[in-house]
């Protein structure tokens, strides 16, 4: 057997075996790169999502909170002033 004959059989079992091996790797390579990309996507969306969220919870829902706020402060204000009065009345005429 020539030197060349060993070279081409070793030749043609490395085109065997390594050519279906790069396709595999190279298909597993796609679709690993696919899987990064619908990542990113998913991640564009969130921080879009989560900007559109911050600009809702600053805007009106914090000043519908504020506006609560100083509802109930008005409200304890009125109900302490009246509990004031109706002990003040209590006090001064235990009778009624």
């Amino acid at each position: 057997m020539n030197v060349m004959d060993i070279i081409n059989i070793i030749n043609a079992a490395v085109l065997i075996i390594g050519l279906p091996t790069l396709l595999k790797v190279a298909f597993d390579v796609g679709k690993k790169l696919q899987v990064i990309n619908h990542l990113e996507k998913a991640i564009e969306e969130l921080k879009v999502n989560i900007s559109s969220l911050k600009g809702a919870i600053d805007g009106p829902i914090s000043s519908d909170i504020r506006d609560t706020k100083e509802r109930v402060v008005a409200v304890e204000t009125k109900v302490n002033i009246m509990w004031d009065w109706v002990s003040r009345r209590m006090t001064l005429d235990p009778q009624r």
